[in-house]
C-alpha cells in the first residue's frame, strides 16, 4: 500500500510536466513549400493572426499539432471567418485562407485538468485506508 502511495507521488511532478509540454507544443509551424517538410519560414505563437503572404515568399501549409484549432479567414486580417480545422495534421492552405489564427482547443484542456484531478482524488482515497 506504501509502495502505491510512494508511485503515485512521484508520478504527479511527471503529469504536471507533461501538461506544461503540451501547452508549449502549441505553436503552429508555418511552411513555404505545401508539405510541411523542409521550408520552415516561421513559427507561429497561438492566438496570434498570421498573414500568409507577411513576408518575401507566401506560406503555403501549417502544421498544426494536437489540441489545437485554426480559424482560417478570407481577407489578410483575420476578420471574415472561414472554416476550422484541427490537429494533428499538416494543413495546405492553397486559395482557401489569405490569414490563420490558432489556439488551444478548451475541451484538451479541460481533459487534461480531469486526469490530473483523477490522480489527486486517487491520493486522497487511498490515504483513507492507511
Amino acid at each position: 500500500m506504501v509502495s502505491l502511495k510512494l508511485a503515485a507521488i512521484l508520478l504527479i511532478p511527471s503529469v504536471i510536466a507533461g501538461v506544461v509540454k503540451r501547452q508549449d507544443d502549441s505553436q503552429i509551424l508555418a511552411y513555404l513549400d505545401g508539405e510541411c517538410a523542409d521550408a520552415l519560414d516561421h513559427i507561429v505563437p497561438p492566438d496570434v493572426c498570421d498573414n500568409r503572404f507577411s513576408g518575401n515568399e507566401e506560406i503555403n501549409s501549417i502544421k498544426i499539432p494536437e489540441g489545437v484549432v485554426c480559424t482560417l479567414y478570407a481577407n489578410y486580417n483575420c476578420q471574415r471567418e472561414g472554416p476550422k480545422i484541427s490537429g494533428p495534421r499538416c494543413f495546405e492552405l492553397g486559395s482557401s485562407a489569405d490569414s490563420y489564427q490558432c489556439a488551444r482547443s478548451h475541451v484538451n484542456e479541460i481533459t487534461h485538468m480531469m486526469s490530473f484531478s483523477e490522480i489527486t482524488f486517487f491520493l486522497y482515497w487511498d490515504s483513507l485506508y492507511i
